[in-house]
């Protein structure tokens, strides 16, 4: 499941049904090792107004830290490095600014992981789409309910396709019957009208 129209309507985190729900775009993106390829793997969920807002601002969040990760890192090396070159008795005042400006770079890392492990409107919480494109529904409440409104699109769609090619349904029990079976074999409902 990756498309809005495979979920039933209910906001993926209020599980509301009486609100007017959007289309929620989540992306996350995989870089091949050692190369610049870059896959892209989508799903489309529906939301409420708020959540979309919620759901928004927690992604602006994820984004950040995706592109910030890697500078912390290296911010957090070179400190170490610089911290190294003060014991040593390097020129005081420039491995001190550099290191201010690194760990400034290494704390603000730090306390974007934390704001994104800790954001209780972070998507994760509620749909996972893993970098290979594999996606779970963490509430199984609702991960039981779009089995059964997928398996109902199924349903409906084989019974237009049944339809189109002669077969009839009885209204009463729902058994297949050739079109021009007079009367249903499982319940006697008169079939001639339909």
């Amino acid at each position: 499941m990756s498309q809005f129209e495979e979920f039933p309507k209910i906001c993926i985190k209020c599980k509301r049904t009486d609100l007017e729900l959007h289309k929620f775009t989540y992306a996350r993106t995989k870089k091949k090792v050692g190369s610049k390829i870059y896959n892209t793997n989508y799903i489309s969920f529906p939301v409420c107004s708020q959540c979309k807002q919620d759901f928004e601002k927690s992604n602006k969040i994820e984004n950040v830290f995706e592109s910030f990760k890697y500078v912390s890192i290296v911010s957090f090396l070179i400190a170490i490095y610089m911290i190294i070159e003060l014991i040593r008795g390097s020129t005081f005042w420039l491995i001190s600014l550099i290191l201010i400006i690194t760990m400034s770079l290494t704390i603000t890392g730090i306390a974007l992981f934390v704001k994104l492990k800790t954001d209780p409107n972070k998507i994760g919480n509620y749909i996972n789409l893993k970098k290979s494109g594999e996606i779970s529904i963490t509430d199984h409440e609702l991960q039981q309910k779009i089995v059964e409104h997928v398996v109902t699109i199924k349903e409906e769609e084989d019974f237009r396709r049944k339809k189109g090619t002669g077969i009839i349904f009885c209204p009463k029990c729902g058994s297949e019957h050739i079109k021009g079976t007079d009367f249903c074999d499982k319940c006697g409902k008169e079939l001639r009208n339909l």
